[in-house]
């Protein structure tokens, strides 16, 4: 249906001009979480509630059942408002989460809707998730797309952690005619505990149509409450900063980004937990 792309080719023109992988300024790696995006969109060895957003198998620790949401603005622009929200529930041996996603306005318009499984044998993590992309413009239709996203974390020590997800993996089309792809990509990551309060992230994420993206992120635990966070993309030419609070079951968290062309994004996310956090996710 080619008829249904033309604001899309505008939006996407527009940050192709500003130096934007054109696969990260999409639903799906919009509102994945401000603890995500504050370490400069690193978090592939984290075992969270917002694992549902990211990678995967962080959903194998959970002991509990969560809730999240997240609203994130884009560099001022309405087209990109995205909101998110999931819930993760344990179930036997296996996690199992729902996810959905909503980018756009009237006019054009993307949703996702996923299904997640997550699962832990001794010091790995598998996890697996299956979404449904809607894509919507006014007058001119839709179209829906299916594709899959595989991710894996395992511990090496007590400090030392490997992650890596795989998005993507049928190399789905949005439409064949344009050879528009969602795109397919391999994210490695590893992360340090340097101390108990401080946690150091390094990924690297191999788009198949585009350059190697280098990105670096910190956490600090300031008091038992109150985590600062910051992060920086190479060569994206973004910064990343952020805080977060945790209030027993209830996490907020707000991040902030720059694009040295576009300008400032921010994100709010909250998650809550139906248990106490330190009684529900195994200690990492």
């Amino acid at each position: 249906m080619k008829t249904i792309y033309p604001y899309r080719h505008f939006l996407c023109l527009l940050l192709f001009c500003s130096g934007i992988q054109l696969s990260h300024a999409q639903v799906w790696d919009l509102a994945n979480g401000a603890a995500y995006r504050g370490r400069g969109n690193t978090g592939l060895n984290k075992s969270d509630e917002w694992s549902l957003h990211s990678n995967i198998a962080g959903m194998a620790r959970l002991k509990s059942i969560a809730f999240t949401s997240s609203y994130q603005e884009l560099y001022g622009l309405s087209a990109f408002t995205t909101l998110a929200a999931g819930v993760s529930v344990p179930v036997k041996e296996l996690v199992v989460g729902i996810q959905v996603k909503k980018l756009g306005d009237k006019v054009y318009s993307e949703q996702i809707a996923g299904l997640a499984l997550a699962h832990q044998l001794g010091v790995v993590q598998l996890g697996l998730k299956a979404n449904f992309l809607q894509i919507n413009q006014l007058g001119l239709g839709s179209i829906t797309v299916p594709y899959v996203e595989f991710g894996v974390i395992t511990k090496l020590s007590d400090k030392v952690y490997l992650g890596a997800h795989l998005f993507n993996l049928t190399q789905a089309s949005i439409t064949n005619e344009y050879k528009e792809r969602i795109p397919t990509r391999v994210q490695l990551g590893i992360a340090y505990k340097a101390a108990e309060k401080l946690y150091l992230n390094m990924e690297i994420e191999k788009d198949l149509e585009y350059s190697p993206l280098l990105k670096a992120g910190l956490e600090y635990k300031v008091i038992e409450l109150l985590r600062l966070r910051a992060g920086a993309n190479i060569p994206s030419k973004q910064n990343y900063f952020g805080l977060g609070l945790e209030l027993k079951n209830l996490t907020i968290d707000y991040a902030y980004a720059h694009h040295s062309h576009l300008g400032a994004s921010s994100e709010l996310s909250l998650s809550y937990l139906l248990t106490h956090r330190k009684k529900v996710i195994k200690k990492q």
